[in-house]
């Protein structure tokens, strides 16, 4: 059988695997948007190398359409060699993936404000904290990514908007 393995992040990647039947680290580099095939695998070895792949983010290609929340960038398939859309599918869901990791730490970093920021008895000082992000170094001509975060105990939860 034959496994290809798909690199769909931006960043070159070397896939290292232990398998329990060889006494060596299986090496594979895989550029950036380009994909390999592993092809000198026993079947019992091709098992174990698939399970590594999803036990450290790998998705199958079909997993890769709709199921890839927290997607790492790495797709493997067994039936046929990966096609462009299916790149610049996981292209984008490795950078959604990303911008939810983003938020989710910014979520976090101002309830932590909002918590360093009381008196020794745990009153609030301030009605609200407000922390405000931006991107330093924005893509020539594009505008930065920005965004804000208030954290006020009078807005009921029910109130404010969910957080994707």
């Amino acid at each position: 059988m034959t496994i290809w393995i798909a690199n769909t992040t931006r960043q070159n990647m070397q896939l290292n695997v232990r398998l329990p039947e060889m006494g060596r680290v299986y090496i594979r580099n895989i550029s950036s948007g380009k994909q390999d095939a592993i092809t000198d695998l026993s079947p019992s070895q091709e098992d174990q190398f698939i399970r590594h792949l999803m036990i450290y983010g790998g998705m199958t290609r079909k997993d890769l359409h709709g199921k890839s929340k927290g997607f790492s960038g790495i797709a493997y398939a067994t039936d046929k060699p990966f096609n462009m859309d299916e790149f610049h599918y996981g292209f984008e869901e490795v950078l959604d993936a990303a911008e939810d990791r983003a938020v989710t730490e910014a979520v976090k970093s101002a309830l932590a404000a909002d918590m360093a920021m009381r008196d020794p008895d745990g009153e609030r000082i301030s009605q609200s904290t407000e922390i405000e992000m931006t991107e330093e170094h924005p893509e020539k001509g594009k505008k930065g990514k920005a965004m804000r975060i208030t954290v006020d105990p009078e807005i009921n939860s029910s109130d404010s908007l969910p957080i994707h």
